[in-house]
């Protein structure tokens, strides 16, 4: 496709020592851009302490809260440490103290594990607080290490944003204070607000170009993060569209297919409606039936047999995902 052959990715910049990313995104699709931010901000594989036990709590903090709080700790392990997942066990003890104290992640005691499993504050090098003790209060707290996918992240943040045109910002600018001579705020407003419609867009008058800023929080780079989500999306993809091609269904209208599976979710959903919207295709829609459930429906029209819809699909989000993956950190483009 001609969208896949002109996708690039330019001015990939790194700071902070590889945790902070910005890049521009140009000639992707909306689906794209926003599936891979989804997956940056809550599908990357992170290492977080599980299996809380309270053993003593004399605090004035709740179970549930204390049980929280250790769990929302940062934890400066990768997903590849798996001896260290494994073995390390993190225990907390403070018995009767004499006077008031804040306990931080260096009052922290890791058995059977390395230096450094509790990460600090990647701007200050100080420990996380937490918990602040009074007289008299104890605690003991025991916690093993785990990997998980889903609702947990590797980054402070992960933003896109439609890129402004240059060009049509600088026009429509001059339109805007021609129009409004009698407003001595009418640049300022335009600088401050109006410009952000002057975002780029193809020949559909859709967005083609955002802007991508990652901020990890530190175990993983965020250019590394990028890639991650990259090769799970481009993974998803594959066990969906392989799924797919073993559960089409025929509707009653001529040309019309739909495909159900319990697979998906809006992240695929809305980057397969996107992708296959083309000349050969009539009509597209997926809908998600019910909120609690993971079903996803897709439906399309098309002249062409929906195995090649769907195979062309596939090739060309592929493309997109090796323009990221093979990104000499300027510019690609298939």
């Amino acid at each position: 496709m001609e969208e896949a052959k002109m996708a690039a990715i330019k001015s990939l910049k790194t700071t902070n020592d590889g945790r902070d990313l910005t890049a521009e995104l140009i000639h992707f699709p909306v689906g794209f851009v926003n599936g891979l931010r989804r997956l940056i901000l809550s599908g990357i594989p992170t290492v977080v302490i599980r299996d809380v036990q309270i053993l003593e709590n004399m605090t004035q903090m709740p179970h549930e809260m204390m049980k929280h709080r250790m769990e929302m700790l940062p934890v400066n392990v990768t997903p590849e440490e798996s001896a260290v997942i494994k073995d390390a066990k993190i225990e907390l003890r403070i018995t009767t103290a004499k006077e008031s104290k804040v306990i931080t992640t260096d009052d922290f005691v890791i058995e059977s594990g390395r230096e450094g499993i509790l990460m600090k504050d990647p701007e200050f090098g100080k420990p996380c607080m937490f918990l602040k003790i009074r007289p008299g209060e104890s605690v003991h707290i025991t916690a093993r290490l785990a990997v998980e996918n889903d609702g947990v992240s590797q980054v402070e943040t992960a933003t896109t944003g439609w890129h402004i045109d240059p060009d049509m910002a600088k026009d429509q600018r001059k339109k805007y204070i021609e129009d409004h001579k009698d407003d001595k705020d009418a640049a300022r407003y335009f600088d401050n607000f109006l410009v952000q419609r002057c975002y780029s867009r193809d020949d559909k008058n859709r967005p083609n170009w955002f802007d991508l800023q990652i901020k990890s929080i530190g175990v993983l780079k965020a250019r590394e993060i990028l890639k991650m989500a990259v090769r799970i999306l481009k993974k998803r993809v594959d066990e969906y569209i392989a799924a797919a091609l073993k559960n089409i269904r025929h509707e009653k209208d001529e040309g019309t297919y739909s495909i159900s599976l319990d697979i998906g979710g809006h992240t695929l959903g809305v980057l397969m409606q996107e992708v296959i919207y083309q000349d050969d295709v009539q009509f597209v829609s997926y809908d998600i039936p019910h909120p609690l459930k993971p079903e996803m429906v897709l439906r399309f029209n098309t002249k062409k047999t929906p195995e090649k819809i769907l195979e062309t699909a596939k090739k060309t989000i592929d493309e997109y995902c090796s323009v990221i993956e093979n990104n000499d950190g300027d510019k690609s483009g298939v």
